[in-house]
């Protein structure tokens, strides 16, 4: 059976996003941090952006060509980087990711912070791309890219048992009591499909198309 404890800490981490950071390996940045020597490392992959100083706070936006942005935020004092908005930017995910943690490191920044805000479409439904991909493989898209979260070896050991539910236990005694009418048309469907004993993490894969999670 089910611990209750397990499932409602589940339902709730689904519902709030996650404070992520990655500690940076210094990799040059021994130059003085200035709005100046930020712009011609930034320009260098994001070229065109724009930049406002304010006071500690150096603000970078950058408009893709396909409509998409990217948005981070400087604190000179701490030399962290905030990433306020990501996007594809006119490639994938990973390399957008790449490209500012290499930014961040030739800056000679200490650590890049983030809110776990990852959702992508399925149809008309969009769905918490982090839910998804810790249901289909452990860890989620930024974990995979070492953004990690001050509780994440927690958070691992309490998401690892979940992914081995049978989706008729994760249906009877979790989400029930939380979505109500809504089940019951879930169970019909479940029934139709028969996927009520087979595993979470199977039926993810299934409805994801592979089980890699990533941003493409």
């Amino acid at each position: 059976m089910i611990q209750k404890k397990y499932m409602n800490k589940y339902i709730k981490y689904k519902q709030k996003y996650y404070a992520l950071k990655i500690i940076l390996q210094q990799n040059g940045g021994n130059g003085e941090l200035t709005l100046e020597n930020v712009k011609k490392i930034v320009e260098k992959n994001f070229s065109g952006s724009t930049y406002e100083l304010s006071g500690d706070v150096i603000s970078i936006v950058h408009e893709c060509k396909s409509k998409s942005k990217l948005e981070f935020t400087i604190i000179i004092s701490t030399k962290i980087m905030h990433i306020n908005i990501i996007e594809k930017c006119d490639t994938n995910g990973t390399d957008v990711l790449k490209k500012i943690v290499e930014i961040s490191r030739q800056i000679g920044l200490k650590s890049i912070e983030l809110m776990d805000a990852s959702n992508i479409k399925i149809g008309n439904v969009e769905i918490s791309l982090s839910a998804l991909c810790i249901l289909a493989n452990g860890v989620s898209w930024y974990n995979k890219h070492d953004f990690l979260s001050d509780k994440h070896v927690e958070d691992f050991n309490h998401n690892g048992p979940i992914r081995n539910y049978e989706i008729k236990q994760l249906i009877d005694e979790g989400i029930e009591k939380y979505y109500g009418g809504e089940i019951t048309r879930l169970k019909e469907r479940l029934e139709k499909l028969e996927t009520g004993s087979i595993e979470l993490r199977e039926l993810i894969d299934k409805l994801n198309g592979s089980n890699k999670g990533e941003i493409k």
